[in-house]
């Protein structure tokens, strides 16, 4: 058998299933030395023959390693696929039972938001850390669709903010994001929303919207607790200012234009990237000057680049445009 040489540093991977250090240290070097003795085991790893063995003993009561019949025994690790499968069903198993218990007692929170005073529905945050963690778990507790507010200033990177919404979407939960102008002129938003986009969420955006929001599964809601300042966040609960919450975003999501950022198949003889870009920014309601930050050229250019289209589409007015586009498919 081909030997490896061993891991520059230890490594930790399957504590996940209950491995110690020490057990997935030897089971890797038994899968690279294959059946080899104790003295062997322990040159490996560099360490005390009676550390090897005393590791070598609980890979075997796991069904992870086994020995052969010879004087002295050569120790052998079990084939993963077939000795990790069990603990992993155990495992899962495991999960499904916290994940069972944890409906329960939210079942049970719900159950005492009723008959609690109507305050208690709101809870305070005003740590930054703490503001961006319960951003994160009000995603992950999302089952079925996430409606969000988004407007800037931002608080961190904005790529490193899509992680969890392209994990959730992938978990088949519908995002709704409504997005303020301000944000569409940030071109690290604008390549962000077009990835999110691809993986499934729908985005409208309006001229300016009253503040930032997000709302789970019509249960929980999230916003800043002034809009012009980053003093603090509210959480509201299951209540009627949830409802008007709600009603909010729906209504001005049915006021808002769509956004077109996605490339429709077939253009690429009629538009150019930059072209479509800036019809889908147009069609936004996104100002000249953010157009230009968005394709790296000045105002002029955006309106030069704005004549040229309508001259080819035959109108002399950007809605015109925009209905024109549409109705070939452009946007």
């Amino acid at each position: 058998m081909t030997s490896h040489p061993p891991d520059p540093e230890p490594v930790s991977r399957l504590s996940g299933i209950g491995l110690t250090q020490a057990e997935e240290t030897v089971y890797r070097a038994m899968l690279d030395l294959g059946p080899a003795a104790s003295g062997d085991l322990a040159r490996r790893v560099g360490w005390g023959e009676r550390e090897v063995l005393a590791a070598v003993q609980s890979l075997e009561a796991a069904g992870l390693a086994g020995r052969t019949a010879t004087r002295p025994a050569r120790f052998t690790a079990a084939p993963p696929e077939v000795a990790f499968e069990p603990l992993l069903m155990h495992r899962q198993q495991e999960l499904q039972e916290v994940r069972a218990e944890v409906h329960r007692l939210q079942h049970r929170y719900r159950e005492n938001l009723l008959v609690t005073s109507p305050a208690d529905a709101l809870q305070l945050v005003t740590e930054p850390a703490a503001i961006v963690q319960r951003f994160e778990q009000l995603q992950l507790s999302a089952r079925s669709e996430v409606m969000v507010f988004d407007k800037p200033p931002y608080v961190g990177s904005i790529e490193g903010n899509i992680e969890i919404e392209l994990r959730m979407l992938a978990a088949g939960v519908r995002y709704r994001g409504l997005y303020d102008q301000q944000a569409l002129a940030e071109p690290a938003k604008v390549r962000a929303l077009s990835e999110l986009m691809e993986s499934g969420e729908q985005a409208r955006a309006m001229a300016e919207l009253p503040m930032k929001l997000a709302i789970a599964d019509r249960q929980v809601a999230m916003l800043p607790l002034r809009v012009e300042e980053s003093t603090g966040a509210l959480l509201v609960h299951a209540s009627s200012l949830l409802d008007a919450l709600c009603a909010l975003f729906e209504t001005l999501w049915n006021a808002a234009a769509t956004v077109n950022l996605a490339r429709p198949g077939g253009l690429d003889e009629i538009l150019g990237p930059d072209e479509h870009l800036l019809l889908g920014l147009i069609a936004s309601g996104v100002k000249d000057d953010a157009i230009g930050r968005q394709l790296g050229v000045g105002r002029r250019t955006v309106q030069r680049r704005i004549t040229e289209l309508q001259q080819r589409l035959g109108t002399t007015t950007r809605v015109g445009l925009v209905v024109e586009a549409a109705h070939r498919g452009w946007v």
